[in-house]
């Protein structure tokens, strides 16, 4: 692999090239999935969030799963 020091330059200015979620799967990129596995419905990052998400799950089922 190769690039010249503009590339380099040009890549660590650049900014934001989609928005912030807090969300997996709702859904901008290709990042980590982390809110299940084979033998877990829900992982987060944080134990405080996925105790929400947990709780809340019935209704954020509706919300993210809705037709565009």
């Amino acid at each position: 692999m190769s690039f010249t020091l503009k590339d380099a330059a040009a890549y660590r200015v650049k900014g934001a090239s989609k928005a912030t979620l807090g969300f997996d799967v709702m859904d901008y990129g290709q990042e980590t999935y982390e809110f299940g596995n084979t033998s877990q419905d829900a992982r987060h990052f944080d134990k405080y969030v996925l105790k929400v998400l947990e709780e809340k799950a019935e209704t954020l089922s509706e919300l993210f799963n809705q037709a565009s």
